[in-house]
Order: structure tokens, then C-alpha cells, then sequence
């Protein structure tokens, strides 16, 4: 059988890759949009004449968008199980304030907190109607729990099973990917041998 349209091989290659797409392990060339970049398996393995089984499962592996996506899971989940072990770190908060106010009792408080107060602020006037004061407040802690009753250690547990679980996943993917690489080129070598008996019972 030909090639599909697009793909630059031939003989078993092409009947190859045609069930390689069929069994959705490659998207065809029709399948992809104007403008958008091939997968990187085409130039990565040669297709021209005939393809080895190695590199047959290699053009499977890097093609397939379901083990990229998978793989992007597990990079998630090693994420998340990374953040979940954080409530046991320090953590160090900065924080700036800044106000400004003509309130009577909060320009008095914040001046008297300033230590600028003087004794002609004790004007009746100034005390009634004061100037616009600003005051800026810069505060640095540190936060370190103590004990959050096993609810840290048990969300670092969970998330380290949801990371195993989804490398699980991904290799059980590649796997699948690998069976049906194997399959597939099985079938094209198998029906290669009944072309050549079929021939040579034509010609006998």
C-alpha cells in the first residue's frame, strides 16, 4: 500500500506509519492545522525505504500527544508534592503600610508612635485640626507551626501517591504505545511473508 499524502516514505515504511496512524499513535498530516509545527519524530527518525522496529517505537513515542500530556502530569504532581511539604518550612512575611490622615486621634496616636510629638502639639488647635500626618510601618515576622495536628503530613502523603500513581500512568502509556508499535510492524512483516508464499504458489 501507498503512503499517506504528506508523509515522504515508501514500501513497508509508509504501510507502517499508515497503521501507526490508524491506531492513533501518530497524527496524520491531514489532522494538523495551518501553521502548526510537526512533531519532532519526523525528523528525528529517517523514513525514506525501509524503517527498523527501534526506530518504528521511537517516532511512536515522541509523537504521541497522549504520553506528552501524561508527562506533563507527572511534572504537575511533582509540583504539587513540593508544595504540599511547605507548611513544615519557615516562612518569612515583609509587609509596608503606608497612610495618611487629618483624623484628629489617629494623627495624634500615629505621631505620638512616631515619637515626634512636641509640646506645641498640645495647641488646642493643632490637637482639633491637625496637618496631614503620613506614617509608614514596615514589619518583618517569621512563621513556624508548631503542630497542625498530622493534616501537613498527611497532604505531603497524598501528594507523593498522586506523583506514583501518574509515573505509573505515563509508563503504563508507553508501554501501550510499544505494543501496538510491535503489532502493527509484526502485521506488515507477517503480510510481506504471505505476499512472497502467495507469489510463489502463483508462479508454482
Amino acid at each position: 500500500p501507498g503512503a499517506p499524502e504528506g508523509w515522504p516514505v515508501t514500501g513497508k515504511a509508509g504501510f507502517i506509519l499508515a497503521l501507526i496512524i490508524v491506531l492513533g499513535i501518530v497524527p496524520g498530516p491531514g489532522s494538523m492545522a495551518a501553521g502548526t509545527a510537526r512533531p519532532e519524530s519526523p525528523q528525528a527518525v529517517p523514513l525514506e525505504g525501509e524503517i527498523s522496529l527501534e526506530a518504528a517505537i521511537v517516532l511512536a513515542l515522541q509523537g504521541n500527544h497522549h504520553l506528552r500530556l501524561a508527562a506533563a502530569g507527572v511534572e504537575a504532581a511533582a509540583a504539587a508534592t513540593q508544595v504540599s511539604s511547605a507548611g513544615r518550612k519557615r516562612q518569612i512575611v515583609c509587609g509596608e503600610r503606608a497612610s495618611a490622615t487629618t483624623n484628629p486621634a489617629l494623627a495624634l496616636s500615629q505621631l505620638l508612635g512616631q515619637e515626634g510629638f512636641t509640646q506645641a502639639d498640645f495647641a488646642v488647635d493643632s490637637l482639633n485640626n491637625p496637618d496631614a500626618l503620613s506614617n509608614f510601618t514596615t514589619r518583618v515576622s517569621i512563621h513556624q507551626p508548631l503542630w497542625a495536628g498530622g493534616d501537613t503530613r498527611s497532604r505531603s502523603e497524598a501528594a507523593r501517591r498522586v506523583h506514583a500513581a501518574a509515573e505509573l500512568e505515563h509508563d503504563q502509556g508507553r508501554q501501550e504505545v510499544v505494543h501496538q508499535v510491535v503489532r502493527s510492524y509484526s502485521a506488515v512483516l507477517l503480510a510481506e511473508d504471505r505476499q512472497q508464499v502467495a507469489a510463489s504458489a502463483l508462479k508454482t
